[in-house]
């Protein structure tokens, strides 16, 4: 083989090897970065989230505010730090959160504990015991909220490895952008 030839497969190679590496970058840093700041306030919304998109956005980014309120009380209540909710965030294994969504499609659920079964028993993270959750679960969660989900899921096929991924970080880098807020009110609880 011609030297030529040698640096035209070494150049193609270390180009194919850097695309490679910038769309993991994007993949799992910055697009869960932008959604998260997207989530965050209207006038930081990004220009990458389609148009069809920003009704749901919107939508999210009016629910996430009522759940950050409600996030030191629960903390509190399970006696959990801010490092804890970021442990659970960062442990949950795609294929775990995959063999719930296939459990629940194939189950006709009839209350809450039910779902709550499907998820304790398909997602484990190792350090706690699920069942405290409970109670708030059943307190945040209804039968409709979970169908509606698990329609847009099937509907949207939302369901690949690439993301879950995606939206664990997203929620990892949600919480860290609200860790001060959050520390803040835990603190006033305590």
């Amino acid at each position: 083989m011609s030297t030529k030839a040698k640096r035209v497969i070494f150049i193609t190679t270390g180009l194919l090897s850097l695309g490679l590496v910038a769309a993991l970058y994007f993949q799992r840093i910055m697009l869960p970065r932008m959604i998260a700041k997207s989530l965050r306030s209207e006038s930081e919304e990004s220009i990458l989230i389609p148009k069809q998109l920003k009704p749901t956005v919107q939508k999210a980014r009016v629910e996430l505010n009522k759940q950050m309120d409600s996030i030191p009380k629960i903390m509190y209540s399970l006696n959990l730090t801010f490092d804890d909710l970021l442990y659970i965030a960062e442990t949950i294994d795609a294929n775990q959160v995959l063999r719930s969504i296939d459990e629940f499609n194939k189950t006709d659920l009839k209350d809450v504990d039910q779902a709550f079964d499907i998820l304790k028993k398909n997602i484990t993270i190792e350090g706690y015991n699920a069942e405290p959750f409970r109670p708030i679960f059943r307190k945040k969660v209804n039968l409709k909220k979970i169908q509606s989900v698990l329609r847009k899921i099937n509907e949207n096929q939302l369901t690949t490895t690439i993301s879950i991924p995606v939206a664990r970080e997203t929620v990892k880098q949600v919480l860290l952008d609200n860790r001060e807020k959050l520390e803040r009110k835990l603190e006033s609880i305590r």
